[in-house]
This record gives C-alpha cells, sequence and structure tokens, in this order.
C-alpha cells in the first residue's frame, strides 16, 4: 500500500543500576508491549509500526534498535538488558531524538511517539543539559507528527515532566514491583491503540492523545 503512513515508536529505556530489581518484569513488558503493537499492525492494516529502543547507563548511550519492523522486532533479553551504574538521562534523550530525526528527513507521512521509562533523576549526562533537552522537546513538539511522554518511578513525576515540558497526560507513574511494571505496559499499550485509530482516520500526532 503506497501510502501507508509510518508510526514510530522511540522507546527511551533506563539501563541504570536501580532498574535491576524489576528488570525481569522490564524485559517481559517490552515482550509483551510487542505484542500489543503487532497486533495493532494487524487490525490497522494502513500503518506501518517500526520499534527503535535506546537504553542508558553510565556506560553510554546504547542502540538496541533502530527502525525495526514490528513484524522482525528482536525483544530485550536476560543478556542483552544490564542494569548497572548512573543515569545519563539528558545525553539519552537528545542523542536518540537527533538520530531518528535524520533518518526521517525526507519523509511526510510519519507520526513518532518518544517514550522515556526512568526510575531515577538525571546524575551523569555529559553532553546535554536540562535547557537543552527541554529546548529539543519544545522544538520537536512543534510538529505535529512528533509527541513525547514519560514514565517514572522514584521521581517527582508531574515536576520532572513539567521541567522537560512533557505533557501531564502523556505521564505514567509506576512502582518497583512487577505487578505496576506489567500494569505501565499495558496502560502504554492501550496508547499505542488509540494514537493508531487517529491515524487511521488520517490525523497527525496530537495533544489529545494521553497515555
Amino acid at each position: 500500500m503506497k501510502d501507508k503512513k509510518q508510526l514510530h515508536n522511540l522507546i527511551i529505556l533506563d539501563e541504570s543500576g536501580s532498574m535491576e530489581m524489576i528488570k525481569e518484569a522490564t524485559i517481559k513488558g517490552f515482550h509483551s508491549l510487542g505484542d500489543q503493537i503487532t497486533a495493532l499492525s494487524l487490525e490497522f492494516k494502513n500503518q506501518d509500526y517500526l520499534v527503535s529502543l535506546i537504553t542508558f547507563n553510565g556506560y553510554g548511550v546504547k542502540l538496541k534498535l533502530f527502525n525495526q519492523p514490528i513484524a522482525e522486532l528482536v525483544t530485550i533479553n536476560e543478556s542483552n538488558y544490564q542494569p548497572d551504574s548512573t543515569t545519563p538521562l539528558y545525553d539519552a534523550i537528545c542523542k536518540s531524538v537527533l538520530n531518528l530525526k535524520h533518518e526521517l528527513y525526507n519523509l511526510k507521512n510519519y507520526g513518532v511517539l518518544v517514550t522515556v521509562i526512568t526510575d531515577g533523576l538525571e546524575n551523569s549526562s555529559e553532553e546535554f543539559t536540562r535547557k537543552e533537552t527541554k529546548h529539543l522537546i519544545e522544538t520537536m513538539s512543534e510538529d505535529s507528527r512528533w509527541g513525547f511522554g514519560l514514565i517514572g518511578a522514584n521521581i517527582d513525576l508531574e515536576k520532572t515532566a513539567q521541567s522537560l515540558s512533557i505533557p501531564l497526560d502523556r505521564t505514567i507513574e509506576f512502582s518497583h514491583n512487577d505487578t505496576s511494571v506489567s500494569a505501565m505496559f499495558n496502560r502504554y499499550g492501550k496508547a499505542q491503540e488509540t494514537m493508531s485509530r487517529v491515524f487511521s482516520c488520517g490525523g497527525d500526532f496530537c495533544d489529545d492523545i494521553p497515555f
């Protein structure tokens, strides 16, 4: 289908040491999210679903998946998701967004949902500041094809979202236990469904799509 719309999920996932206690639940949750998006791709055949996954900790910002078609999705596992070290949140957001922005430069028919999942505050970025990160999010959000969300634990979620100009209705708070992590990924999957329905009717990403 020549006029298929690309729906990009850019997931920026904390891999710092504090995520170790919910490592297994996070892996299962990401796998479940992949299943949910796969089901949407079968329902909304006028859309192409692509996933990019970036993880981050004090050892760097790591590209795990980039523009991976959902039909070919390779999920994270015990060996390639190893929580450790610190939380370079600003570096992870800016590098990931700028990389995808460059990749989509010549495309028109697409939508992007950028979602940050973290259980801690920024503490080790070396290349980007909060001010620069906020400015980038504000600039990209001026394009109706781009939307940003924040999913957090152990942080003041409202304050953190406001500091980065992320809409409060596009935030999810979770706790450090398996049940909460599972519920968080399920709720995030529901947001994917809402976005798919908007896109299928010819809409762009907009502030009316909440988490």
